[in-house]
């Protein structure tokens, strides 16, 4: 574990409770980007060292049970084996599930209603849908960005392309534009992808908060309750 983070401080920047800012050394000092993703690890690996730990107790108690029963019946060892063998699997699988990190990919996902356009408007911005449509994000965005006078609908698309082509910074600036009140056509839609965008860019306070405000029956809503309680590990 890195001795110059705050621990206590890392703990609730992972749980999404403070800003990547406020997490300090123990003197106080600011955490270098360097220095705060080696802390990170070393803390995940940590717990898993901890709970791999602790699976190895349930384990040998287990163990000793069995040894215990095989001795007062005829219970044959190699069903012992194979019972641990399974529960070693299982643990396995539940702690690899506990650890893992949730991943953008986990959550974002191509939004399919386009705005219909006519022959006779721009081929520029026509080109720039075709290519959304084919999820072709970074050249969607290309596309779109340098067609002058974009309406709202496909500003909302141009946004969409630049978090779907990683452009995290430029997503933001995009959606926040746009606004998540009901006078944007895609306003509960905006509001989803502008919290995986904070997320992205290492927000998870502002992304929780926003996730927040998804009511039920809104875009998207499982998904945010999900998110939000990932977002507070």
């Amino acid at each position: 574990m890195n001795s110059e983070v705050d621990i206590a401080l890392l703990e609730q920047y992972l749980a999404g409770e403070i800003e990547r800012s406020q997490v300090l050394t123990l003197d106080g000092k600011t955490v270098s980007d360097d220095v705060l993703q080696v802390a990170i690890k070393d803390y995940k690996e940590t717990v898993l060292h901890l709970e791999g730990a602790a699976l190895k107790n349930q384990l040998k108690g287990l163990h000793e049970t069995l040894d215990l029963d095989e001795k007062k019946s005829a219970f044959p060892r190699w069903l012992a084996v194979a019972a641990s063998i399974v529960l070693i699997a299982v643990f396995g699988i539940l702690i690899w599930q506990n650890n893992r990190a949730s991943e953008f990919s986990d959550y974002f996902d191509h939004f399919d209603q386009l705005v219909t356009y006519r022959d006779s408007d721009s081929t520029d911005y026509s080109a720039g849908l075709e290519a959304y449509t084919l999820r072709d994000y970074d050249k969607a965005y290309s596309l779109l960005t340098s067609v002058d006078g974009l309406n709202n609908e496909l500003k909302f698309y141009q946004a969409v392309s630049a978090l779907g082509s990683e452009r995290y910074d430029d997503a933001i600036a995009l959606f926040e534009t746009l606004g998540t009140s009901s006078s944007n056509k895609y306003y509960q839609q905006t509001r989803w992808y502008l919290a995986l965008a904070y997320w992205q860019v290492g927000l998870a306070g502002k992304a929780r908060n926003l996730l927040k405000e998804i009511d039920n029956g809104e875009f998207m809503y499982q998904e945010s309750l999900k998110l939000i309680d990932e977002l507070r590990d």
